[in-house]
């Protein structure tokens, strides 16, 4: 289990930069939001863990938890795997066959 934890203070900074690099892609500020939002549960699901300590196995957790205790619609779902998987924030490489929940 990933040890690392972020302050208050440096899950802003890193969602700064998160929002920084999300401009540089010209997604819009509603895609923007949404990004934004689901990174920071995700992170927050996982004990404020450094998202550069997380894997696959993690965005698979967190999308089960959507999945099974929130019940959320499939097309959240996607969202949040979307928003995990922009690849110039977290880094995390999945397999196909690893999309989880």
């Amino acid at each position: 289990m990933p040890t690392e934890s972020l302050s208050r203070q440096s899950l802003s900074r890193f969602l700064e930069h998160v929002r920084a690099l999300l401009r540089l892609k010209h997604l819009s500020r509603t895609t923007e939001e949404v990004y934004v939002s689901r990174i920071r549960q995700f992170i927050e699901f996982h004990s404020r863990c450094h998202p550069s300590t997380l894997t696959a196995e993690h965005v698979r957790q967190y999308r089960t938890h959507l999945a099974v205790t929130d019940n959320a619609a499939a097309s959240t779902q996607n969202v949040s795997r979307s928003a995990l998987l922009f690849r110039d924030i977290l880094h995390i490489k999945l397999t196909p066959f690893s999309t989880g929940g």
